[in-house]
Order: structure tokens, then sequence, then C-alpha cells
């Protein structure tokens, strides 16, 4: 049986570690739009201050999966089983989508030197390559965007921070007393 899975964040990396533990003989292949093998997004800020490297922040991936890298996927034929990047074909008996989220942005940013999602190792090294010595404007207070901010803070190259938050409120109200204490003391 040959498992083809979209994606290769920690969910795509969990998946075929999983399938490998219970079903040793799958073979399954990662397919990711990305140049880097899966990492844990989670430490996106320790690149973006350089404490550690893409190999810190790497994933465990049993080394019997297959994973192709810059394989941005364009269609998925069903009755056919195949699943079509810009430049492979690849043939599945069970297929998984396992893609993450995209993040949201106000505006079109992908022509504008100065800007950035936070969502990838390439974001990471953009921001971090792009604030030198600048004004940096964070917008949404959510827990990356705060996350961030703290990082920022902490480095000596960066002349000024804007936090943009659209409510009233830095925190969720849902959030507990003891939880906004702790973003306080970050």
């Amino acid at each position: 049986m040959r498992v083809v899975i979209i994606g290769g964040g920690i969910a795509a990396a969990y998946m075929a570690n999983s399938i490998k533990k219970y079903s040793s003989d799958v073979d399954i292949i990662m397919l990711s739009d990305e140049a880097y093998a899966p990492y844990d997004r989670i430490h996106l800020c320790s690149l973006v201050d350089h404490s550690s490297t893409m190999e810190d922040i790497s994933l465990a991936v049993d080394p019997t999966v297959q994973v192709a890298l810059n394989e941005k996927i364009i269609s998925v034929d069903k009755k056919a089983k195949r699943v079509f990047s810009e430049h492979s074909v690849f043939s599945y008996d069970k297929l998984i989508i396992a893609t993450g989220s995209i993040p949201q942005t106000l505006f079109d940013i992908s022509n504008l030197e100065n800007a950035a999602v936070f969502r990838s190792a390439n974001d990471s090294q953009k921001i971090a390559q792009g604030i030198e010595n600048k004004e940096v404007v964070i917008v949404g207070a959510g827990p990356i965007g705060l996350e961030l901010m703290d990082t920022l803070n902490k480095m000596p190259k960066v002349k000024q921070i804007t936090l943009l938050v659209r409510s009233d409120s830095l925190y969720d109200k849902s959030l507990s007393p003891q939880a906004k204490k702790i973003m306080e003391q970050s």
C-alpha cells in the first residue's frame, strides 16, 4: 500500500510516524511545498533571533518515509488516484491532506520587500533580515504575534516595535486571569 501525505508540518510528520509504527511495510511519501524537511513551527522565533537552526527545530520522521520537498500540489485526480505537483505525478492508494492553515493578510503583501506573514522558516528569515535599525509593526496580538514581539523586543538591532490590535483589549476575553498574568510577565 502506498500512502501519500500532502503537507510537511507537524500533523503530516505525526501521521507518517504513526502509520509506520503500526504498519512498517506501508510505503509513505510526504509532499511538502517547502524547501525544508518537516520542522516545528512553534520554534520560528528562535530562527528570527538566530538562537536555533533549521536542524535544531526539525521534526523526527521515520527514516523509511520519503519526504519530497518543493512539491507544490496543483491538483488531485481522485478517480485515477494521482496527485500532481508543478513538475511531478504521485500515485497513491490512500491520500491524506495535512496542509495546515494559510495566514490571512489585510492585503496582498507578496510584492512588498519589507512585509511578511509569520508562518514558515522563510518568513522567519525574511523578518530576521529586515529588522536591523528598523521600526517594526506587528499586526495582531494573538499568541504568535505576542511571541514575535517578545523575541524582537530582546534584540538590540530592532529600533522600535508597534503592535496593532483590532480590539480595545490586548487579551482574549476567554483567557483566565492566570493566563493573562503569564502573558503580562512575558
